[in-house]
């Protein structure tokens, strides 16, 4: 079983719109960028077959992986401001923010990802204790779950949505992923490996739903076309025999 847990600080998040306002005929286009912070956590539960772990020689070079793997962010948006708003005929109007005080951004989104894992590994001896690892993996069952609460259109108008968490939610169950490590393995002992090494991620759900809840009670549906996530960088494991 793996488990890994981490916060996001400092980043970057760009919401884009194009609509037609209220009593008007122009579709107008806006785009404004706010601060993304968070927690992230991922679990997931890993079975091999003809993988060299622990000074087992018997097993070759290459082997398979099957499993589930379970992803999640959960993600705070603040500090938001308007970078760019203009009208269908290309008159923009400067860029303005932060956003006012009866405005102030405080938005969540938390998304979910599950998936089924089919894979292959390989892995060479470079010396008795120290092995190269690789690792190819594709997803072929994904499921998406969001849920957001979007502050700046919460209230009491029947148009509105609502306070109560979550004010939108996602869903879809078709979809794909696939991901790639490569690194090194170090026998500690006969019962602790070291790993560490560099990994990519990659996660696409499609065709599924968009719903909306409204402060008089109802709700509207409406198609969610796509949504990714994407996550690479170094990572480091203690593996653990019992």
């Amino acid at each position: 079983m793996v488990y890994g847990t981490g916060s996001i600080s400092g980043g970057r998040g760009t919401d884009t719109d194009r609509f037609v306002p209220d009593q008007g005929s122009k579709l107008e286009f806006s785009k404004s960028t706010s601060e993304l912070t968070g927690d992230v956590r991922m679990w997931g539960v890993n079975f091999y077959l003809n993988n060299r772990r622990f000074g087992d020689t018997k097993a070759g070079p290459w082997g398979a992986v099957f499993g589930f793997l379970h992803y999640e962010d959960n993600l705070t948006m603040n500090k938001g401001v308007q970078t760019v708003s203009e009208t269908f005929d290309g008159s923009a109007f400067p860029p303005i923010g932060p956003f006012p005080a009866t405005q102030v951004l405080d938005s969540t989104f938390d998304f979910i990802w599950n998936a089924l894992k089919v894979g292959v590994t390989h892995q060479a001896a470079i010396k008795k204790d120290l092995l190269f690892e690789g690792m190819l993996s594709l997803y072929p069952y994904v499921r998406y779950t969001g849920e957001g609460y979007w502050n700046l259109r919460a209230g009491n108008n029947p148009r509105d949505f609502r306070r109560q968490f979550p004010n939108f939610t996602h869903q879809s169950t078709s979809g794909y992923g696939y991901e790639a490590t490569l690194g090194l393995s170090y026998e500690l002992s006969e019962h602790v490996q070291l790993s560490g090494g560099y990994r990519y991620f990659y996660l696409y759900a499609n065709n599924g739903t968009d719903t909306v809840y409204f402060a008089d009670g109802s709700t509207s549906e409406s198609n969610l076309d796509w949504v990714t996530v994407t996550r690479h960088g170094a990572y480091a494991e203690v593996l653990f025999k019992f």
